[in-house]
């Protein structure tokens, strides 16, 4: 009796995927402000997947049904964790041990997440447009709460800003701006299709409207610079599947006017700035120590000359950072040894050309499906955001970014077995 109770609940939870929209919203909302919620919902996402695999494998055993595992279905999840894979593949030619499983740790969740997510059963169209509609109203009241911080102290902000420091309540204001502009893309897509309810429309606007003003004030070049980039592709698609050239032209007109706008209105952008023409004068000057841009030219430097001197194999994971202090010491000793602020040099200083081929293998391989439904309006964006986020920054070397990537790339691939 009490087993086939269990074996009632479970068929019901399996069939009501709810409980995963849940999940999933808690995962990429908290990766924004909680590493411990982040770590809680990964651990659960995982469970419901073990759950899920345990009830269908007895579910085949006593009906038939299609196999629980295909490789060929789960290829593209495996390209999702390529870095997870070269990270441990490296432990073969890393000699630092604690760092070499530190990278683990950090990048397990590049394994986990597509794993698990493959597993788990697809959304529903409505249960997949929820999860976004979650993170775009946590993502409204959280800018609301940093507009409304801006406007109480905003001398702290503008002076935070001044010496290149980030704006204070964001665990990660980088990453998080990145999230921020996908998320604000998504709802400009959502509305454009015209798949929510008056009452959400509404709220989107408004939530976007939030999250635009708030990626301003909190000023992070990366996110402002894919957000701009999202925005001008977007307009220019529309333009071309549309035959609106004039009207669209017009849109690009307004969309290159804002930050002009904001330079002259929002004093926490305006510093930004200021502190950017600044720190391009010093490092032509020759003086690049003490300022933000000019340490990251030095590290993209330093990483290069890594590479260089480990063409095939790369340093390996867990003797990445050694080489860095090292060659900090010998070619910039007055500077602090950082990471390089690039993705791709990061990824080829550490494992090589070999490396660097698999990881760019694994994140174009997925580059597929690009037509104008939604999905593969998402996808695209998605893609941009991370090809850009590559390119200015190391999202794949920090939790918050991680997450992001393995989520929503596993995300994609799941819901496109079938388009949503």
């Amino acid at each position: 009796m009490r087993k086939n109770t269990i074996s009632r609940l479970l068929n019901q939870i399996s069939s009501d995927n709810n409980y995963l929209v849940l999940l999933f919203a808690l995962l990429i909302t908290s990766s924004a402000w909680s590493f411990f919620l982040t770590s809680v919902s990964t651990i659960l996402i995982t469970a419901a997947a073990i759950l899920n695999f345990w009830f269908q494998r007895r579910k085949y055993d006593k009906v038939g049904g299609e196999r629980d595992f295909s490789f060929k279905k789960y290829f593209p999840y495996v390209c999702v964790s390529a870095l997870f894979f070269l990270t441990v593949l490296s432990g073969l030619w890393s000699e630092n041990s604690h760092d070499y499983l530190g990278a683990i740790r950090i990048k397990a969740p590049l394994f986990v997440l597509p794993l698990s997510i493959y597993f788990l059963p697809k959304l529903s169209t409505k249960q997949f447009y929820k999860i976004f509609t979650i993170l775009i109203i946590f993502l409204g009241c959280y800018g609301l709460f940093i507009i409304i911080d801006y406007s109480f102290h905003s001398k702290i902000y503008t002076q935070l800003l001044y010496f290149g420091q980030p704006v204070p309540h964001i665990r990660d204001h980088v990453r998080f701006t990145i999230l921020c502009a996908f998320a604000f893309i998504v709802g400009v897509i959502t509305l454009e299709k015209n798949v929510l309810i008056k009452i959400f429309q509404r709220i989107y606007l408004a939530a976007l409207a939030i999250i635009f003003i708030a990626l301003h004030i909190i000023s992070a070049r990366s996110g402002l610079l894919i957000l701009y980039a999202s925005i001008l592709v977007y307009i220019i698609r529309l333009a071309f599947i549309k035959r609106q050239y004039l009207k669209h032209s017009f849109f690009v007109l307004v969309i290159a006017l804002i930050p002009i706008i904001a330079f002259y209105t929002v004093d926490s952008f305006h510093q930004k700035i200021n502190y950017f023409l600044w720190d391009r004068q010093m490092q032509q000057q020759g003086d690049s120590k003490t300022y933000s841009d000019g340490e990251r030219w030095v590290s993209n430097e330093i990483g290069i000359k890594i590479f260089k001197e480990n063409k095939l194999l790369g340093t390996g994971v867990g003797d990445f950072w050694d080489s860095i202090k090292k060659e900090y010491t010998l070619s910039a000793p007055s500077f602090d040894p950082k990471m390089p602020h690039n993705q791709f040099i990061v990824v080829a200083a550490s494992f090589g050309i070999l490396g660097l081929m698999v990881f760019l293998f694994g994140f174009l391989y997925n580059l597929n499906g690009f037509d104008y439904e939604i999905l593969g309006e998402i996808k695209l964006f998605f893609y941009l955001n991370m090809l850009l986020a590559f390119c200015f920054d190391v999202p794949l070397e920090a939790e918050f970014g991680i997450v992001f990537y393995a989520f929503f790339a596993s995300l994609l691939i799941k819901q496109n077995d079938e388009k949503v």
